[in-house]
């Protein structure tokens, strides 16, 4: 009896400590991601436009990645990769614009994704707003998230609903 009951106690407390080791490491990963998730910065932009809910495209998104070279985005600067304000001695980059243009479009219905880059050198007539708004289309990100996605919308006819901007700190 004694052996029974000694062996009891051992596999009730064994399994005790297994349960909270496993909920103390839930409970990390959950925490992990709470913590990532906060680490995102989220910026409204304006002109996205809704899913289709309807029609042959119903569930299908368009998600504009983005890549910007701003350096005065970076929280440090770091004269190795040009910093956002120069002095003679030093080299300067300024400017906002993106080094990379990329459509990824998701197709539930054929479970398919297809990837559309855009040359950053492409010139487009509204690139930006207002007079002389003739410029390639990596400029268009230097009056806002929300000048891009129109630019994109008019002139390709691509309707965007993401937008996800990665900068030299994401990276």
């Amino acid at each position: 009896r004694r052996r029974t009951s000694r062996r009891r106690r051992l596999a009730k407390r064994l399994s005790v400590s297994v349960l909270c080791l496993a909920l103390a490491l839930i409970g990390a990963g959950i925490g992990y991601g709470w913590y990532l998730d906060h680490q995102i910065t989220r910026i409204t932009v304006n002109n996205l436009t809704a899913s289709p809910a309807a029609g042959p495209d119903v569930n299908t998104e368009n998600i504009l990645m983005v890549g910007s070279t701003s350096r005065c985005a970076l929280k440090v600067q770091n004269p190795a990769y040009g910093l956002c304000q120069g002095s003679a001695t030093s080299r300067a980059v300024n400017g906002v614009n993106a080094d990379v243009i990329m459509i990824l479009h998701l197709n539930p219905h054929t479970h398919s994704i297809s990837l559309l880059s855009i040359p950053r050198d492409l010139f487009l007539p509204n690139a930006r707003s207002g007079p002389g708004g003739g410029y390639k289309i990596d400029a268009a990100l230097y009056q806002g998230p929300s000048q891009l996605v129109t630019v994109i919308e008019e002139d390709f006819g691509i309707p965007i609903h993401h937008y996800v901007l990665i900068d030299f700190d994401g990276f």
